[in-house]
């Protein structure tokens, strides 16, 4: 190996600046003896990378959130919207941690990120508070419905560890902050009841 040329892990290549399209295969996986077979360990990557894409999506619409206002009520926002970003990293590291365990490679760009998630694209805000927010909401409830989708089919397989994750932190910490958000955006009016 020549000096300052990184080593290549058996199989994969990495594409250098401008050669053309990667040739790093994110669906492949590596045999882990943790006692699931292959299409259990295969099927949870595939589930825990949409769901994982999902909640990269989220920590970036918290991140991006709105910082218009100046009164006391929209500096809690803005201090919910950072403690939610943070909230959401910390499952973002849970579940690709997972993808590893199970001998998954993980999701690792936007692009990666835009493809596999149903909320759209984090990077195209949309102008105003109540239109983000709006945004935010939905993309917590499509969070939600890959998260126990995902949980469902981990429990039916045999995959306690993946349903354990997705129940236990993803589906959870989904569930309190949309409680959270919308309970502070009804009390300025920003979100309908739906009696």
């Amino acid at each position: 190996m020549r000096a300052g040329r990184m080593a290549e892990p058996d199989g994969v290549k990495f594409r250098a600046q401008g050669a053309g399209p990667a040739v790093r295969d994110f669906s492949m996986s590596i045999h882990t003896p943790i006692g699931l077979g292959e299409k259990v360990r295969r099927d949870s990557i595939a589930s825990l990378k949409h769901v994982l894409s999902s909640t990269l999506t989220l920590q970036k619409l918290y991140e991006d959130h709105p910082w218009a206002g100046a009164g006391a009520a929209d500096q809690q926002l803005h201090l919910l919207c950072i403690k939610h970003h943070h909230e959401q990293a910390q499952v973002v590291d849970a579940l690709a941690e997972r993808i590893r365990l199970l001998g998954g490679t993980n999701i690792a760009t936007t692009v990666d990120t835009a493809e596999l998630t149903p909320a759209g694209r984090p990077w195209d805000p949309p102008a105003g508070d109540a239109p983000h927010f709006s945004r935010l909401l939905g993309a917590h409830e499509s969070a939600i419905g890959l998260a126990r989708a995902a949980a469902k089919e981990a429990d039916r397989q045999g995959d306690p560890g993946t349903n354990a994750l997705l129940i236990g932190e993803v589906l959870k910490l989904n569930e309190l902050q949309v409680w959270f958000l919308a309970g502070h955006l009804a009390g300025r009016g920003a979100v309908r009841s739906e009696d």
